[in-house]
């Protein structure tokens, strides 16, 4: 994910922020997985079961800045350049993780890495239901297929002009809600697959296009922050209570997170930016966050080793979070500077040339 920078110099500072929680939520969250002996506080128990949301504020903040940028596309010819960016942004660095993945998994002899190529094109989330998430290979990599089948549906969309990205926008999202409810209660596939399916998390990524369309709208003041503040708080602790498996959930809490963290979304590009120090620092880890998104699982792995098992033991929970978003931290500053960032300025001159 690259910065929150859009045309005419546009820079959302705290969509980057937003960023930087959603990728420290999932991590929380992918920690526990990993690591179900290590104990936690009463902090680290809320956190761990409402984490895997943090992927919902990621759709959020791309579906606001895939529609902001192709509604700003006046040409078809926009919107090639627009796939091309995306495609220098996007493939080079996800084939790189699927290398990884794959040099790795064929050392420690992955029983799942024959199906590697799913997620090389993209498929582990359309795939993932009907084979179940043990039968997978790089299961995180089911969120890119969302994305990506979102930016293939957005760019035609774009094509048909301002009023038809509307009417889509709305359809997609009671589509999401009506095939989660067949789903569900016809038993198509196992409860928690509903999580990973394209079709049934789209909505998450259109109620972000519904902020750049103007639909769903920030506003600045202290009673919009006290009842966002407070949906979000509300929202939450229904998740926590009910869990990410709940049939509710699975129903109808999608759509709530979707259109809660679009409206977190829509304030925050309100926001002034500003040089608070949290705020910088939540950002830079979210201008990162893409990496660190591929990246975590692997330093997740390795961290399970046994030969460091009694490190883990002796640091805890919030000692192994710390060392994981420190490592990939450092990983993610290489890759930015000498990998990621040349190849998208390299993406922007071959877009740049289409006439």
């Amino acid at each position: 994910m690259e910065k929150a920078l859009l045309k005419h110099g546009s820079y959302y500072q705290y969509l980057d922020s937003l960023r930087g929680i959603a990728i420290v939520l999932v991590i929380l969250h992918h920690v526990s997985l990993h690591f179900p002996g290590l104990q936690t506080d009463a902090l680290a128990e809320i956190l761990v079961r409402i984490g895997w949301s943090g992927v919902d504020i990621f759709f959020a903040i791309s579906g606001f800045l895939i529609t902001k940028i192709l509604l700003e596309a006046n040409t078809r010819r926009d919107i090639k350049r627009f796939f091309i960016k995306r495609f220098f942004r996007i493939v080079p660095l996800y084939f790189t993780a699927i290398l990884i993945y794959y040099i790795f998994g064929t050392i420690l002899h992955d029983a799942n890495i024959s199906r590697l190529w799913m997620s090389t094109l993209f498929l582990t989330g359309w795939a993932l239901p009907f084979l179940g998430r043990e039968a997978m290979a790089y299961v995180i990599t089911w969120s890119l297929s969302v994305e990506e089948s979102a930016y293939l549906c957005f760019g035609f969309i774009a094509t048909l002009g301002r009023q038809w990205f509307t009417r889509i926008l709305f359809g997609l999202i009671v589509l999401a809600l009506l095939l989660r409810w067949l789903i569900v209660t016809g038993g198509w596939f196992e409860l928690q697959n509903v999580y990973y399916f394209p079709p049934t998390r789209i909505d998450s990524i259109a109620f972000g296009g519904l902020v750049a369309l103007n639909i769903i709208k920030g506003a600045r003041g202290w009673r919009p922050v006290v009842m966002i503040g407070l949906l979000v708080v509300l929202l939450y602790y229904w998740l926590y209570q009910m869990g990410q498996y709940d049939s509710n959930v699975a129903i109808f809490g999608y759509t709530a997170l979707a259109f809660t963290a679009a409206l977190v979304v829509a304030y925050a590009i309100k926001i002034p930016n500003g040089s608070n120090p949290l705020v910088r620092i939540l950002t830079h880890i979210g201008q990162r966050s893409y990496f660190v998104y591929l990246m975590h699982v692997f330093v997740i792995g390795a961290a399970g080793l046994s030969v460091f098992s009694g490190v883990v033991a002796a640091i805890g929970y919030w000692g192994l979070v710390a060392c994981i978003v420190l490592a990939t931290m450092i990983m993610a500053e290489f890759s930015w500077r000498y990998f990621e960032y040349p190849l998208i300025c390299f993406g922007r001159k071959i877009a740049s040339s289409v006439r």
